[in-house]
This record gives C-alpha cells, structure tokens and sequence, in this order.
C-alpha cells in the first residue's frame, strides 16, 4: 500500500522543512503502538555488536574514540542522525558491518568489538512489509526510512530522533539495506553509549578482491586490544592462550569467524 498524499507527499516534494516534518510526525504518532525489542546482557552473555571502519595506510590510529562515533565537528547528515548530531551506528554481526564500510579492493578494514552488559531497548523500522492495515504514520516512516541512498536523509534523521525520544529508549534497530536487508543494523544513543557499551578489541582486514558487493576476500592483518583507554595493536593476527595446565578451548564458528569458548560455554577473548 503506498501513501501519496499528505506529509509523505511534501516529503518526498521536499516541500517541507524537516522540524516541521517532525513536528507533523508526532501529532500522527498520537495513539500509535509500536513494536521494539529489549535486550538482556550480562557479563557471561554480553549483547554483541561490530563497527567498522576504513583505513587506507597500515598505520592505524590508538585512539579508542577513532574507532566509535564521530565528533560533532566531523559529523555529516546520516540515515539516522542529522549533522553535527552524531549517533553511534553499528551491525549485529561482521559481515554487516563490513558490507556497510563500502570498502574496495587495498582498504584496511578495521571491525571493532562493543559490548553491553545491561539492558538495551531500541525501536524497530523497517523489518516488516507495509500492508493494507498500515497506518499513514507508519507508511510515512517506513516509506522515507529504508528508501535506498541519501536523498531524504534529512526526513529520515527526523523519524530517528523522534523514535528515539525518551530515556528509557536507547536507539533504533533497522535492517541492512547495504546487505539486501539480510542483516541487523543498529543505530544507539551516543549518551547510552558513552555509560553502557565497551569496546573490547579490534581487527584489521586488508581486501584483496571483490567479487560483488557482498563477497570479499581478505587478510587478518593485525588485532588490537584495549589497554589503559588505548588501543594497544600486536602487528599480528588474532591468538587464544591456554591458562592453566589441562585447560580446553572449544572453537564454535559463528558464520563468519572461529571464537573460542571454555568448559563451561563462556566467551574466551582473544589476545
């Protein structure tokens, strides 16, 4: 069902201002239900998500903030944020994230590791086809939130900081339109952030070929870990040590790398 009349028209005619838009959006939203998902962590089962980003010289930056979201000065006019407004984008898993870098053959990728060990609650869009029983309200967010590109950003940051609103929500979760929406993005409060998540370690990919935008080959270049609020890189891939004589490592693949587990099916980090 498509909606090309009212606030989804002046959208896309951008014949209106986005903090009119959103103010228009929530006069909409008034009696909504809406879906959203919590999650739980803890420090056994941590919620896990990946960030990347995209180096063209091997000399990587030991700065943690390098790997998280940009400072305001640096912010451009994004899916979920307007400029100068950062927002903390990530995937729930690798391969999401390295879609989402728009890397080519030469980059550097770097995938770095968040954690959360408390509750997170964020809003879904987008996963869901519209139907006949949709309502304009969600038409409108749908219709200019997952449209492919950029050109109604400037909407779409507005349906985010309006989803986002309140404290007890903690940011937004939308599929990966880079990966054909196979995948899980996420887009977090910088504040939630800042008092919740930890950056834990990093790994350098080098691309060596490219096959389609979904297919990469690479090399594990180097693997970093944080020490004293500083990335401390190896020059080396990723390694597990045995602690204590008798101790066994079991390695589960996740689908897209090996991790390593103790006797007991707690996470082993590398090293």
């Amino acid at each position: 069902m498509m909606c090309d009349v009212g606030l989804l028209a002046l959208a896309r005619n951008k014949s209106i201002t986005p903090e009119d838009f959103e103010k228009k959006l929530w006069l909409l939203s008034t009696g909504e239900t809406r879906k959203g998902r919590r999650y739980f962590g803890t420090i056994d089962k941590p919620i896990r998500v990946f960030r990347s980003r995209v180096f063209s010289k091997a000399v990587l930056p030991t700065d943690v903030m390098e790997y998280s979201y940009p400072s305001p000065s640096k912010c451009a006019q994004g899916r979920a944020n307007q400029q100068n407004a950062p927002i903390f984008y990530a995937s729930a898993g690798g391969p999401t994230t390295f879609v989402e870098s728009r890397s080519d053959i030469g980059d550097i990728v770097v995938v770095s590791e968040f954690r959360c060990h408390q509750e997170m609650v964020v809003q879904e869009i987008g996963f869901a086809d519209i139907d006949e029983n949709a309502t304009e309200y969600e038409i409108i967010m749908h219709e200019l939130f997952i449209s492919p590109g950029n050109e109604f950003y400037e909407y779409s940051s507005r349906i985010a900081s309006h989803l986002i609103n309140g404290g007890g929500i903690h940011g937004i979760t939308y599929p990966s339109l880079a990966s054909n929406s196979s995948s899980q993005n996420l887009a977090l409060k910088t504040s939630f952030v800042d008092t919740t998540l930890k950056i834990v370690n990093m790994t350098a990919y080098k691309i060596k070929s490219l096959t389609d935008p979904f297919k990469y080959e690479v090399d594990e270049i180097d693997f970093g870990i944080v020490e004293d609020g500083k990335v401390s890189w190896k020059g080396r891939k990723k390694k597990w040590t045995l602690t204590r004589k008798g101790q066994q490592l079991q390695m589960i693949s996740n689908g897209w790398s090996w991790e390593a587990h103790d006797e007991k099916g707690n996470l082993v980090d590398p090293e």
